[in-house]
């Protein structure tokens, strides 16, 4: 979700981008609740900038099979399939640290 990043991940961040390991943000919403998904899109592309990303770094889903709110239930397998896919097409992926 656009802002987990900042609010539960910036210390490992910042860390990161001082010993120059490379990231990539994937996110499974685009932070769509009350319209605000493509807004909150580019949120998520400044930020990973501030964190030394380059907006080819991060990948932002937006599937209707996983809705933003807080009472949506996403399927875990879908879930897997979508990290699977993600780190077998970006090379170097060796770690995946989730929220």
């Amino acid at each position: 979700h656009p802002d987990d990043e900042a609010m539960f991940f910036s210390p490992l961040l910042m860390y990161l981008k001082r010993i120059n390991v490379r990231a990539h943000f994937l996110c499974l919403s685009n932070g769509n609740f009350g319209g605000l998904g493509v807004v909150r899109e580019k949120e998520l592309v400044a930020s990973a900038a501030y964190y030394g990303l380059n907006a080819s770094d991060v990948t932002t889903i937006n599937d209707e099979r996983l809705p933003d709110g807080m009472g949506a239930a996403w399927d875990p397998s879908l879930i897997a399939q979508i990290v699977r896919h993600t780190i077998a097409s970006n090379e170097g992926i060796r770690t995946v640290i989730t929220f």
